[in-house]
Order: C-alpha cells, then structure tokens, then sequence
C-alpha cells in the first residue's frame, strides 16, 4: 500500500528557517503555550543553528523583546548561556532591560563582575531600577555560596539583605524581590520572616514559583503541613512542567503521603 504522502516546509536558506521560528515566537506571544514554545525554540537553537549565522540573524532592533526574553530564558534555563549572551550584547547601551537581561546571562557564566557591571550601569541609567537592585543582591548571594570564608559569608549575606531592600524601596510589587528576600532571611535563620516574604511575593504574583516553591519546603520543615499541602498544590496546578519538572515530583510526592 503507498504511504501518505507528507508535506514538508521548506527553506531555501537556513536564516529563512530561524526567521520562520522567531516571527511564529512572535505571532503567538499571547497564546497561553507561549512558555512550552519558547522552550522549544530555545532547544533547536541550542542544538542546530551554528554560532555565525546565529549572531548575524539576529543583529535586528525590530526583535528586541523577543530577543531579550529569549535571551532570558537561554540563561535562567541553563540551555545556552554563549548564546544568551550573544542575544544580548548587540542591543543598544543605554537599554536598561537588555542591559539586566546581560547581566543575567553573564551571572550564569559565572562572570559575576562582568554581571555587576551591567547591573550597575543600569543603575547609573536609572538610580531606582529595582530590578538592577534585585539582580545584585542574586549575584551577591552566589557569591556568598561560592566562599567558604565564614566572615566573608556573613558580609554577602548582609550586602545582599541590603540590595534585596532597596529593590523593595524603589518597587515593592517586584515579587523576585520579595523571594530573594525570603532565602536571604531563611539563610539567616529568620525562618518566620522568610515565610512571610514568600507569600508577600506570590500574594504580588502567583507565578512567583520560585517563591512558591521555597514557601511549600520551608513550611513542609517547619510542620505546617496544611499549609504545605495548600501551597504544594498551588504550584502542582500552576507551574509550567517545562520548567519545573523535577520540583512538580518533588512535591506530587509530599503531596502524596
């Protein structure tokens, strides 16, 4: 019996294919799927397109948000920070968001002054980015885990307390913030203050799923297990499996006592 036939798109050159992926990145950037797709478009950048052909593609004003959320996620997921970076740099100078974005791609290649120094650009930009100030005090925090100096431990610690507060002065509906905020105090054994700077950020936002996340475990320890439950299907409902896969089993499990 002949087999069906299959019709196949295709592309005269390869920078028709990765224009194909970005303007349908665009066209369904409202559709409630948008994060599953950027996964997969992060995935066949990653594994297909060379590095050349990537950066030239993609030296284009007319894609900025797109380019700066891709961007984003490249270097929060870990599936390519080169590429991340390479988003990036080709943005205009003076862009605060892009320039957040770098630093953010730049924190997960563990260039952390290369990080600070955009973050702190940004701030000579604009004095009350709290974003700028969330983003330090992150990378403040990695470089806290990354000594083993008891004195200098505590010095980060409160720099990045110090940080996380004023992102919460200059805005405090930045939920980031507000999580930061929580491991910072978890870190410092203000457990109770931390719980109650996790649900001041999923209050604010509840796709906050870090802050989710950190505010089920830590009631889970503390043997508030109603509220644990509450949370822990909270985020089982309403965290993205792309993204959370192992943290959605982690609790399924909990939740399954």
């Amino acid at each position: 019996m002949q087999g069906t036939r299959k019709a196949a798109v295709r592309f005269k050159e390869r920078s028709e294919l990765l224009d194909f992926l970005l303007e349908v990145s665009a066209a369904t950037s409202l559709t409630l799927d948008l994060d599953q797709l950027m996964a997969n478009v992060a995935e066949i950048i990653h594994k297909v397109l060379p590095y050349d052909l990537f950066a030239i593609l993609l030296y284009s004003e007319k894609r900025r948000d797109l380019r700066i959320r891709l961007g984003l996620y490249l270097a929060e997921s870990h599936s390519d920070t080169k590429k991340a970076i390479l988003l990036l740099e080709g943005l205009p100078p003076d862009d605060v968001e892009a320039l957040n974005g770098l630093g953010v791609a730049y924190t997960d290649a563990g260039r952390y002054q290369d990080a600070i120094k955009q973050f702190r650009t940004v701030l000579t930009l604009d004095p009350t980015n709290g974003l700028a100030f969330q983003n330090l005090a992150a990378i403040t925090l990695k470089q806290r885990d990354a000594t083993s100096n008891a004195a200098a431990r505590a010095q980060k610690l409160a720099e990045a307390e110090t940080l996380a507060r004023q992102s919460l002065a200059s805005d405090p509906a930045l939920a980031g913030s507000w999580t930061i905020l929580g491991v910072i105090l978890s870190t410092a054994e203000k457990k109770g203050e931390a719980i109650e700077a996790w649900k001041k950020a999923i209050d604010i936002d509840p796709g906050e799923f870090y802050g989710l996340y950190n505010l089920w475990l830590e009631l889970g320890r503390a043997g508030r297990a109603d509220e644990a439950r509450r949370y822990g299907q909270q985020f089982i409902n309403t965290a993205p499996p792309a993204f959370f896969g192992k943290e959605r089993e982690q609790i399924a499990r909990y939740l399954a006592r």
